[in-house]
């Protein structure tokens, strides 16, 4: 099996692969996905969403607020504190944002919230596998934030790729009930 940092440094190198029209192509349609898989569950109105980093070539998760703000539903997203912890933020439609630190855009004016509130939770990674289990930059800021949620929070994934067949597990790890890709919604609930 390979390590974190193996697969890290794989998964960083083929996002970087991908090119501007690639990306583009594939949110899109992450977005689409996912818009269709939240209609099956009409009471989730409350959406925390990762701000993408553009270096990093995240997926474009404003494409998903974008279609969020026409469904209605209440969009939230996150600041880092100095103290590490992540703070939760609601976002509007007239929200403007500029890059923070870590290349993360954030709103100019932040409206701290309540995070008890939020019903789903998009959470970035670079791979994950068929159990679920994500790799992400390896801060571990958001295992530490979905630990501090409510245990009935839906946990999101995003990926442009399949999965692997399984990679390293640790006790403070929280996997994902879902990870959409442009093709596939992949389930992981237990």
């Amino acid at each position: 099996m390979r390590t974190k940092k193996e697969l890290r440094a794989q998964y960083k190198s083929l996002r970087k692969q991908i090119t501007d029209a690639e990306r583009e192509s594939a949110s899109l349609a992450i977005a689409e996905r996912f818009i269709n898989f939240l209609e099956k569950d009409p009471k989730i109105q409350t959406i925390h969403v990762f701000l993408p980093i553009a270096t990093q070539r995240e997926p474009d998760t404003f494409l998903i607020i974008k279609k969020l703000f026409e469904e209605k539903k209440e969009v939230y997203s996150s600041v880092l504190l100095p103290s590490g912890e992540m703070q939760s933020i609601r976002i509007n439609s007239e929200s403007i944002f500029e890059e923070g630190d870590l290349g993360i855009p954030i709103p100019k004016e932040l409206e701290f919230s309540d995070k008890a509130m939020i019903q789903l939770v998009l959470v970035p990674l670079l791979v994950y596998d068929i159990h679920g289990n994500r790799i992400g930059y390896g801060k571990g800021y958001y295992d530490q934030f979905l630990a501090s949620l409510k245990s009935d929070v839906v946990k999101v994934g995003l990926s442009y790729f399949a999965p692997e067949e399984i990679i390293e597990n640790e006790a403070h790890d929280i996997p994902l009930d879902y990870c959409i890709t442009p093709q596939f919604v992949h389930s992981f609930e237990k």
